[in-house]
């Protein structure tokens, strides 16, 4: 007989109750439960509170990472999060062409 996991009772908070949001959720659930590591109520709670601070979309996209890296934790991807997104690279060339010599 499988143990019930507490972290499926959880209420989630407004921000995340999505289908989306918890259909990725139990898959981080099971993801977890799968390595051996279940969630404690309290680390979902605590992840919960982090993940409803950046939005729904976000946290799906950063559940579904974690799990393709199979990781324990959730993270979101270096590379699409907001911070590099909207970052400005500088394709300019001319601006560089003297880095690294002394005048």
């Amino acid at each position: 007989m499988k143990k019930s996991n507490p972290a499926l009772n959880i209420v989630f908070p407004d921000s995340l109750k999505s289908p989306e949001f918890q259909t990725a959720w139990n898959e981080f659930v099971e993801h977890r439960c799968q390595l051996r590591k279940p969630l404690t109520p309290l680390a979902a709670e605590k992840q919960l509170a982090k993940l409803a601070e950046i939005g729904s979309v976000r946290a799906v996209a950063a559940i579904n990472h974690s799990i393709t890296k199979g990781w324990t934790g959730i993270f979101e991807d270096r590379q699409q999060s907001p911070a590099n997104i909207n970052r400005v690279t500088n394709t300019n060339p001319e601006k560089y062409k003297n880095v690294g010599t002394t005048l």
